[in-house]
């Protein structure tokens, strides 16, 4: 495994059955990067995220994060080893709080109940930072159900951060969202860039484009290229299957 990576997948194979959804994908991340995965429907790209976090098995190849080889650990494992995880859907309870949400997020030892009563604050400072970083810091005495669905993707990665993951999974964080809401979305994961990986699923080229990340290009469950936007935009095979001429 390479010194520099924080995670890094060899020779992954992914097969349902006859139907081979990853074949022999290798990738490495490294620690700070953001890299973002395209590709047409069905390319496999969140099926390479389940394999990543845990909740789809590998068939064939390895995976090390920080280090330690998972394919065979379990999804909480992995979790407790510092993956976070938002899927396409925000999944956030609407019945309480912006506060309430990520306080129940942040590791602590004590049931949910107890922290949504808990009245010694004593993560107060820490919430108040992470809703800064994801422009929630107006918003903490909000309904999380009264939120626009821009914010709700906010509110769900803030839940994540508190956690203090070194990898964040992103797929589609900018679904559904403002033009507006996109652009403050850029912002957002160059800032957590700073302290953690990312690995974003986007159809957007726009905000692939203004992420500055890597890119990798995925086709039929394999890497067809990768290189920056401004390279995989230009590669023939990646017109062809997916951009279009």
């Amino acid at each position: 495994m390479s010194k520099q990576a924080l995670l890094e997948i060899n020779d992954l194979l992914v097969a349902f059955g006859g139907f081979i959804a990853i074949d022999h994908v290798s990738l490495s991340v490294l620690h700070g990067e953001i890299r973002c995965i395209i590709g047409p429907n069905g390319a496999g790209k969140t099926t390479l995220l389940d394999a990543i976090c845990g909740k789809t098995q590998a068939s064939q190849g390895s995976i090390f994060f920080a280090g330690i080889r998972i394919d065979n650990e379990s999804e909480f494992k992995r979790t407790r080893l510092g993956m976070g995880r938002k899927f396409q859907t925000p999944s956030v309870y609407d019945d309480l709080t912006v506060y309430q949400n990520i306080q129940i997020s942040v590791p602590k030892g004590q049931s949910m109940l107890s922290a949504i009563f808990n009245q010694d604050y004593q993560f107060d400072d820490e919430i108040q930072a992470v809703a800064v970083t994801t422009n929630l810091e107006n918003l903490l005495t909000t309904q999380a159900g009264t939120l626009s669905h821009g914010q709700k993707q906010w509110l769900e990665i803030a839940m994540l951060l508190v956690q203090h993951p070194k990898l964040l999974l992103l797929d589609e964080p900018v679904a559904g969202m403002s033009l507006k809401e996109r652009d403050q979305t850029v912002d957002l994961i160059q800032r957590i860039s700073a302290t953690q990986a990312i690995v974003v699923i986007e159809h957007d080229m726009d905000f692939v484009k203004k992420l500055s990340g890597n890119v990798t290009v995925l086709h039929q469950g394999a890497i067809l290229c990768e290189g920056s936007i401004e390279q995989v935009q230009i590669d023939p095979r990646v017109r062809e299957v997916y951009l279009g001429d």
